[in-house]
């Protein structure tokens, strides 16, 4: 995860199945999405075989909207 200030955060993802289907997922947890912007996202999976890269997604967190 690239936050909008340029700064990378590491995560593990947890397979859908039992990873035939391609499909993974990761919970954000608090402190993860702490900026407002626009947030870049890779997958990076590691097999014996090499290390693959998915596309890279975007996507925009708002700003907290409480007690505006």
């Amino acid at each position: 995860i690239k936050r909008p200030d340029g700064t990378t955060l590491d995560r593990t993802g947890t397979l859908e199945t039992d990873g035939v289907d391609g499909k993974m997922y990761y919970i954000t947890v608090a402190g993860d999405l702490n900026q407002a912007g626009i947030y870049k996202l890779q997958a990076v999976v590691g097999l014996p075989t090499g290390t693959y890269h998915t596309n890279t997604v975007t996507f925009k967190v708002h700003c907290n909207l409480e007690g505006v």
